[in-house]
């Protein structure tokens, strides 16, 4: 048997454990996988392939939530057992706006982490001077601000607003989503883009590192 066939078998291990949403037989079979020298950058891209399929399981309610907590919290513990991608993609602060809206918040960060960027997650029911303060503290590429029910935008504008006050906003990428967002919306409070669904939000992420400047002429000053 090819050492190529072994590392597919591992990897399909892994798959079936998460489908089976059983956390203990998806991290034996994840050592499994290290043990027999299968990369970290393999087994993250497993997991990739995994959350995009439940996302799309999401859509045609295929899944509900206990299916999507249950592979992101997999997800999320698992990536602790992985060595570090050999180069970071950027810096990505996450956080929900104002309210205690979890999942959507939590595909996203499955995602970017699986596809090799650096994580800063705020949680839930987050006020704009807590993203604030991160930013001065990490220096991010990008913020990700999820607003779920309508009262909370407000909050995502008044990041927007304290970013341009505080003299970080051209050092930063903003990228707003949730389910009462839209892009008018993103237009309206001066965003640099909007992400209708977590795929959308990995893709709107990785166009937008592209674009920027290097982070040495950025944060230097």
């Amino acid at each position: 048997m090819s050492s190529t066939r072994q590392k597919e078998e591992y990897l399909e291990e892994i798959r079936e454990a998460c489908l089976k949403f059983n956390f203990f037989d998806a991290e034996d079979a994840v050592e499994k996988a290290l043990g027999a020298n299968v990369p970290s950058a393999q087994i993250r891209d497993c997991f990739t392939r995994i959350m995009s399929d439940a996302c799309k399981k999401w859509e045609t309610r295929e899944y509900c939530l206990p299916h999507l907590y249950a592979l992101t919290s997999i997800n999320e513990a698992i990536h602790g057992l992985l060595e570090p991608p050999a180069e970071i993609k950027g810096k990505v602060i996450i956080a929900t706006m104002g309210s205690m809206h979890y999942f959507g918040k939590q595909l996203v960060k499955c995602l970017l982490m699986n596809d090799g960027f650096e994580l800063y997650d705020l949680g839930e029911t987050v006020l704009p001077l807590m993203v604030i303060e991160k930013v001065k503290e990490v220096k991010p590429d990008i913020i990700c601000l999820s607003a779920l029910v309508a009262v909370c935008l407000p909050l995502q504008k008044e990041v927007e607003v304290l970013l341009e006050k505080e003299g970080l906003r051209d050092r930063v990428k903003l990228l707003v989503g949730g389910i009462s967002t839209s892009q008018r919306w993103a237009d309206e409070m001066k965003a640099d883009s909007w992400a209708q669904d977590a795929v959308g939000a990995v893709r709107e992420v990785n166009r937008l590192v592209k674009e920027m400047k290097r982070r040495k002429e950025r944060w230097q000053s």
